[in-house]
């Protein structure tokens, strides 16, 4: 056997959670963010075993033994490392010849890492170059107008491009590195066949993993007449955005301390809060940020403190809503703690700081997330107070703790009767009927294992396919929108609660957002589903349509028609059972003219999805 694949340990690590695992041999309790029990460990007399679900960590304040879930399972069952990778790899669905390495892969591995070793030396040596080019003039304007001191400057290696077109690509070519390695890392450019650097008039600013080294660069225009603002490295296997924070590894040591993270959308808001003496100050990098780098970013603050610091203007508002959309379902669940730091006296932070406010004020009147989403469904909605109350029950009812729930409940009550207490009691009863998100508590004294839904209905695994291969918003919409000939929507033939749930997702902006992800759509339903054999279902679905799913990822305009075909079937087929029935009561002429009609249509929607990939739904 070779070497374990590097993917499948992380894959282990994101997608088996060390609740669930945890939970299959200790029985915990829900205390605040974390989860108690006896250790399994040693003769624990008092719960002294701590489960963190959101860190993916476990700590025994007892024996003093933590871990991830391949500590637990390792250290559960007295195995080895490589024997729990095994274990855990299967239950994802790999095979043993899937977990290791071939001779040929160990070796293109060690190139892979080869190849990054020399991007982060070519990076760290164009740092040096544009480091050493910063002139007086650009120091001046770095200290009068962004007011930096001189210390600040050289603690973040800032830099200048030269006036040549090709200086730094003709410096790393004298510094032995290839001219086609140049061209990949993104660092030079090959236009008509001479060699140019890819930064042009531009203050450089180098771009650093959580490490500290150097991986890529964002150069600042010098002249309001270039095009772009900001002009970030290419992506390559060390540069990439949507797993890069800058300030990241600067930021580390205080956020811990402070226990929050200040979340800025600008390199040089960063610095000069830095500036200012707050030193817990990430920003993302140029991309919209979304629920993978919340969760990432939240790990370094002991109990998921965010506070989000965007500019006071029109675009920085949207973008707020944009992030708060994307992390909703963190936030209601109480994942994390995130902030709206709303500085209302200058457009953005760094006029607030200029002008000379106290930006801690602004960190203690910061808004709680859901306070901001409940606000903004009142001013979307005009004060149309039935639109609004709806939305706003439906939030509401999505906040997994009880205690906080009912909070809400009351201040929207509040709201909305203007204290009157006749008005107050009507708007609590409309706000405490139970719905589908009522409290995991109550649900489990309702639950009737003879009245469970079927998840595995194929509706429902059609849905799960489409959310697995994480398909865009639209293909709800197609869901909602296409009728087929018998004048029924195709969402309605779904569950009611799968329905519920994509007229959910319905609502955000197609534009932005991907579906919830097949993880969340088994986090929303874990009532149904929490079952080892249930899962070991949905598991070997997956692995029986892997040809499917694949297909399915490579062509997903092709595949999407394959979806609503097998849907179209489905609805003919219940309707042609319905219409025999009604004949066989009560036959007409037109009862049977309809069932002739609905029988050649499911011959030839019959012929449609036997030409595609057929589905193992069983």
């Amino acid at each position: 056997m070779g070497l374990i694949k590097k993917e499948i340990i992380e894959e282990i690590k994101e997608n088996i959670s060390l609740l669930d695992l945890v939970e299959e041999y200790v029985k915990l309790k829900k205390r605040g963010k974390s989860f108690i029990g006896h250790c399994p460990f040693h003769d624990d007399k008092s719960p002294s075993f701590n489960v963190s679900a959101n860190k993916g960590l476990y700590h025994c304040f007892g024996c003093h033994e933590g871990g991830d879930a391949i500590r637990f399972y390792e250290k559960y069952h007295g195995l080895n490392f490589k024997t729990s990778i095994e274990e855990l790899a299967k239950r994802l669905g790999y095979r043993e010849e899937d977990i290791y390495e071939s001779k040929k892969e160990n070796e293109k591995s060690k190139k892979q890492r080869q190849y990054k070793d020399q991007l982060i030396e070519v990076m760290e040596e164009a740092c040096d170059f544009f480091e050493k080019h910063l002139d007086k003039k650009t120091i001046k304007y770095l200290q009068d107008s962004r007011k930096l001191s001189i210390e600040t400057i050289r603690e973040y290696r800032m830099g200048l491009t030269p006036l040549g077109m090709s200086d730094l690509t003709f410096h790393l070519l004298n510094k032995g590195f290839d001219k086609q390695f140049l061209l990949t890392s993104g660092l030079t450019l090959e236009s008509n066949g001479e060699l140019k650097d890819f930064f042009q008039n531009r203050i450089m600013i180098p771009i650093r993993n959580s490490s500290g080294y150097t991986v890529g660069f964002s150069g600042r225009r010098k002249s309001e007449n270039q095009k772009s603002k900001y002009v970030n490295s290419k992506e390559n296997p060390i540069f990439q955005k949507k797993k890069l924070s800058f300030n990241l590894d600067k930021a580390k040591k205080s956020i811990l301390n402070k226990d929050y993270i200040i979340l800025t959308e600008g390199y040089f808001d960063v610095i000069q809060l830095r500036e200012f003496g707050f030193y817990n100050v990430v920003a993302c990098m140029g991309t919209s940020i979304d629920e993978y780098q919340i969760r990432n970013l939240s790990k370094y603050s002991p109990n998921q403190n965010i506070y989000l610091a965007l500019d006071n203007d029109e675009g920085g508002k949207k973008a707020i809503l944009q992030i708060l959309d994307k992390i909703k379902r963190l936030i209601l669940s109480q994942d994390i703690n995130v902030f709206i730091i709303q500085q209302k006296e200058s457009k953005d932070i760094d006029d607030y700081l200029k002008q000379g406010y106290d930006f801690n004020k602004l960190i203690e009147d910061a808004t709680p997330a859901i306070d901001y989403l409940m606000k903004n469904i009142i001013f979307q909605n005009n004060r149309d107070s039935s639109k609004s109350l709806h939305q706003l029950k439906r939030m509401c009812n999505q906040i997994k703790d009880e205690p906080l729930q009912i909070e809400y409940r009351r201040r929207i009550a509040k709201y909305f009767s203007g204290g009157e207490p006749n008005l107050f009691k009507t708007y609590m009863e409309f706000l405490n009927k139970e719905s589908k998100y009522i409290s995991k508590d109550k649900k489990d004294k309702k639950f009737n294992k003879n009245q469970q839904l079927s998840v595995y209905s194929t509706d429902n695994q059609l849905l799960y396919l489409i959310l697995f291969t994480g398909y865009k918003l639209w293909i709800c919409r197609e869901l909602l929108n296409k009728e087929n000939d018998c004048n029924q929507p195709l969402i309605e033939l779904l569950p009611p609660h799968v329905q519920e749930l994509i007229m959910e997702i319905n609502e955000m902006d197609s534009n932005k957002y991907l579906l919830y992800d097949l993880q969340l759509i088994l986090d929303s339903n874990k009532e149904y589903i929490s079952n080892k054999e249930c899962n070991l279902k949905l598991l070997n679905f997956i692995n029986a349509n892997q040809v499917y799913l694949e297909h399915l990822a490579e062509s997903p305009e092709d595949s999407i028609q394959d979806i609503l075909n097998l849907l179209i079937y489905k609805r003919y087929s219940n309707y042609l059972n319905y219409l025999k029935k009604k004949l066989q009561e009560n036959p007409t002429d037109d009862t049977l003219n309809k069932y002739i009609e609905i029988k050649s249509k499911l011959t030839e929607q019959e012929s449609k999805i036997q030409t595609q990939t057929s589905l193992d739904c069983k």
